[in-house]
């Protein structure tokens, strides 16, 4: 069908731009799914049917003879862009990675640095379409050449440095180029980038810092609000990723955005808003595991339990893999009364996710309530050695260990307990651990 719809078109003389918006539409078809050559072919079909059609795929044909390794092609085709000047991102940053295996590193220098002036987004972006063999060859080359350059050019390349290492998600390289770039070279992207390297190494006061400098700068794109909500987020700052959250919304709404926001109005225990939210990102994207799950979790903060359990088998059912999937819905079963079924999941999620404190504390928790202090008190210290500090964890750590008569371990993590801020712990510490013995009155007193 599609093969005879493609004739058609290719018989118009002069395509409009919905036709040639088909065109690409199908060219990127077989991109997609990696077959290269049958985009080439298809390409060049169309070329002997509408010329003027086929301009709009050079680009892609260009791509494509690169990930087939047929340089000589590649080259050609790009000096066929060029004499039509219809180059494009993309085509740009082709020519650079064939200036950069020519060794060409003055002009390398050059082309960078006029890339990233033109739109350093852009250029971050369109840089993505080359393997990352080929961007660390074109860094390490840029690297080696920065002493030759002016020391006016310095700054400048080594932006265009930091972006290329940007694209590989190389956060070292990148960082160690844009600290010392950064002042004399200050765009909107530098801080950017900056606030996502600081993201990645959990430092997100400074990360939303260095965002506000980005949008200080002007650059004021929809990635900049996203990312910076992520880090207000991490740094619990609730209400703050709900404001940026609310700015993507309203010029892109997407399921993505809808469940991010749920998942921070859940933070904020704003349930009602929350279930609204992902109720929102369901209508939109219902195949989605982790959708149905943070759904489930909200519906448990609810106290919608049956619910919960529906949307958590789900997510399971879209995703078994789900990270602790298992867990959560081990949390509904318990509080809806299945105590014995919750048991075998908290177990699952333990066998699945060895390193995750919760699952250890809930078993912890039914073991203790069940009278087995001696398998709570196993499970729990292991809970503890995970999340140091989690105040419920050491207090009914002390409490069992109190329980089996060992009131100086107990007293120890009750203690424990209390300096992180739990308030059973301290009334327990003054039942257990602040009785002295009655003296003792000798006769000859």
């Amino acid at each position: 069908m599609r093969t005879r719809l493609l004739f058609i078109l290719l018989l118009c003389p002069l395509a409009s731009m919905s036709q040639i918006k088909n065109l690409q539409d199908i060219a990127m078809e077989y991109v997609k799914s990696g077959q290269f050559k049958q985009a080439t072919e298809f390409i060049s079909q169309t070329e002997q049917l509408d010329a003027d059609s086929a301009e709009a795929l050079l680009t892609i044909k260009a791509y494509c003879f690169y990930k087939l390794k047929n340089n000589k092609e590649a080259r050609q085709t790009l000096t066929t862009i060029e004499s039509y000047d219809i180059s494009t991102p993309e085509s740009d940053i082709l020519n650079l990675h064939y200036i950069n295996t020519d060794k060409d590193f003055d002009l390398l220098k050059e082309r960078s640095t006029e890339l990233l002036e033109q739109d350093p987004q852009v250029f971050y972006n369109s840089l993505k379409i080359l393997s990352e063999k080929d961007l660390r060859s074109m860094a390490q080359n840029l690297e080696n050449n920065i002493d030759t350059l002016d020391e006016d050019e310095v700054s400048a390349n080594k932006t265009a440095l930091a972006v290329i290492y940007f694209a590989i998600s190389d956060y070292q390289h990148c960082y160690n180029a844009l600290s010392s770039a950064i002042e004399e070279y200050p765009i909107g992207f530098s801080y950017y980038m900056m606030g996502k390297i600081k993201t990645q190494s959990q430092e997100y006061i400074s990360a939303t810092a260095y965002f506000n400098q980005a949008e200080a700068a002007n650059f004021k794109t929809l990635s900049l609000y996203k990312d910076r909500s992520t880090a207000k987020g991490l740094g619990q700052d609730y209400k703050g990723a709900i404001e940026d959250l609310d700015i993507c919304l309203q010029y892109e709404p997407s399921a993505e955005l809808y469940y991010l926001r749920a998942t921070t109005y859940t933070a904020l225990m704003e349930y009602t808003q929350a279930l609204q939210d992902i109720n929102t990102a369901i209508s939109i994207e219902d195949t989605i595991a982790q959708y149905h799950n943070q759904k489930g979790i909200i519906q448990t903060n609810l106290g919608n339990y049956a619910e919960a359990i529906m949307n958590f088998q789900t997510a399971m059912r879209l995703n078994p893999n789900l990270n602790y999937i298992d867990n959560n819905l081990a949390i509904a079963l318990e509080k809806a009364g299945f105590a014995e079924q919750a048991t075998t999941h908290y177990q699952k999620s333990i066998k699945r996710h060895p390193d995750h404190a919760d699952s250890y504390f809930n078993l912890g928790r039914i073991s203790y309530d069940k009278g087995n202090y001696k398998q709570a008190v196993k499970l729990l210290l292991r809970a503890n050695d995970l999340n140091p500090r989690y105040a419920d964890t050491q207090y009914l750590l002390g409490m069992a260990y109190i329980k089996i008569g060992k009131a100086d371990k107990g007293c120890f993590y009750l203690n424990m307990a209390q300096e992180n801020g739990s308030n059973q712990a301290s009334q327990a510490i003054q039942t257990y651990c602040n009785t002295t013995p009655e003296p003792q009155i000798s006769e000859e007193e």
